[in-house]
């Protein structure tokens, strides 16, 4: 449904925005998720699980937007294999913490490196793209 409204109001999509929205509410899902929130701890799985499936659509689109047509298949391969690492690499940490039950501190330094990521990426962003989403996605 929210890639339907994307589709539909392409024109108004700005890359910063998509972004930054996606990562601030990552940012504060991972806060609340320290605390004992109960059944409201769907709707951090559902930010999740959004973020991520508008993410992926939204970020193979710019790439496919600023990389020359020789190089596409590379580069598309490179990033697809780049999204999945992170969570090869922290599935270790994460489960040590969470036999110790000190996740939250994974939960927190994650919640900071998004807000370090996202301002990085703000600062140097000097002009924002506008996405034309293709009707493929």
């Amino acid at each position: 449904g929210i890639l339907f409204v994307l589709h539909r109001y392409a024109g108004k999509v700005s890359e910063k925005r998509i972004i930054t929205t996606i990562s601030v509410l990552s940012g504060m899902s991972l806060l609340v998720s320290i605390f004992d929130i109960g059944v409201w701890g769907y709707f951090v799985i559902l930010i999740f699980c959004l973020g991520e499936n508008i993410l992926y659509p939204f970020m193979s689109e710019v790439l496919n937007y600023r990389t020359s047509e020789n190089n596409r298949a590379t580069v598309l391969s490179v990033s697809s294999f780049l999204r999945t690492l992170p969570y090869v690499l922290l599935a270790p940490i994460i489960g040590s913490l969470n036999a110790m039950g000190k996740l939250e501190y994974f939960l927190v330094g994650w919640a900071i490196m998004i807000v370090v990521a996202v301002s990085v990426y703000l600062l140097h962003k000097k002009k924002d793209i506008q996405i034309t989403l293709t009707e493929s996605d």
